[in-house]
């Protein structure tokens, strides 16, 4: 694609998010486009403060919820579709310095439990709130 091309589709990509907060009252998103190795699109939209009129760049951190998990769960089945991965095996296999709190978890979780949510392990939905990063140095 040459760079004519792509960026007038950046181009309209970024007047269709413009549009999107507009219609959906956003007051702000960051939005990054990658295809293979190459970074088309890194872009904050709109205010990340509405009331100091601050705004969204690349670099303003969302709390995204549960969208993480989804897209772990599409990587882990797309390595084990390749046979890259088996998800009866323990987690700790891959990370070596993960710890339960008994040693009967230790042995036991699989990479499939961990996907099923039925490990018994709580919830920690709250840890961006009560433990936010701070703002990346510009």
């Amino acid at each position: 694609m040459n760079l004519v091309v792509a960026q007038s589709r950046t181009t309209i990509i970024e007047s269709q998010i413009t549009e999107i907060l507009k219609v959906t009252q956003t007051p702000g998103a960051a939005v990054a486009i990658v295809k293979n190795d190459t970074l088309f699109l890194c872009k904050g939209f709109g205010y990340r403060n509405l009331e100091k009129k601050l705004n969204v760049d690349k670099h303003t951190l969302f709390p995204i919820g549960s969208s993480s998990k989804a897209f772990t769960a599409a990587l882990i089945g797309i390595a084990q579709q390749q046979e890259l991965l088996d998800l009866d095996i323990s987690p700790k296999t891959i990370l070596r310095d993960l710890s339960f709190f008994n040693n009967e978890m230790n042995l036991g979780v699989t990479i499939r439990d961990l996907l099923a949510h039925r490990t018994g392990l709580p919830r920690h939905d709250l840890s961006w709130y009560l433990f936010p990063e701070k703002e990346p140095k510009k």
